[in-house]
């Protein structure tokens, strides 16, 4: 637990002394998060180094399994699968899109949609993992009340139906590769 503290301190300090710089954003926080999981995985990893191994998916293939990199863990598994819901979810929503967004008026309420778009991934890539497809449905009706007035307009209501169903979708992709993958 010592270790794991003292490696902590100079992630905050390089994430404090970026802060400074460059100003807070989601990408700083959520590099800050990602580098402390991974610590804390490579840690659990130390103690446990059975804990995490996962049954290869070419087990029963010619023994293929039992080549090195066919030797992959659950920890990396969800680990990616979350960095790809946020970075990888983000350029796919993006690219899907008709157009710009007729409702921002600024960069940082682009930074916003884009933050809660992450946040929607990683809500239904959880609930798809831990098997409660049902739950999904809550998440998109919260957004859509959250943006109920906006939905009057058909342009906005357009790109918000485009990019919501884009963005589940890469969620539920996820969920059913990391499903199969663990």
């Amino acid at each position: 637990m010592v270790a794991i503290g003292v490696v902590h301190l100079p992630i905050d300090a390089v994430s404090a002394r970026l802060r400074r710089r460059t100003g807070s954003s989601a990408r700083l926080f959520l590099a800050d998060q990602v580098a402390h999981l991974l610590v804390i995985l490579g840690a659990w990893t130390l103690v446990d180094p059975g804990a995490w191994t996962l049954t290869p998916i070419l087990v029963g293939v010619g023994g293929l399994a039992e080549l090195p990199w066919a030797q992959v863990t659950t920890g990396a598994v969800y680990l990616a699968a979350f960095v790809f819901a946020h970075d990888g979810g983000n350029a796919i929503v993006r690219g899907v899109l008709p157009d710009p967004d007729p409702a921002p008026n600024s960069e940082d309420e682009l930074e916003a949609g884009s933050l809660i778009g992450s946040l929607e991934r990683w809500v239904i890539l959880f609930l798809g993992v831990a098997g409660l497809w049902g739950s999904v449905g809550l998440v998109v009706a919260a957004k859509s009340i959250a943006r109920f007035e906006e939905l009057k307009q058909q342009a906005f209501a357009e790109y918000f139906l485009v990019g919501t169903l884009s963005s589940v979708l890469v969620a539920i992709a996820l969920a059913g590769a990391v499903s199969v993958l663990v």
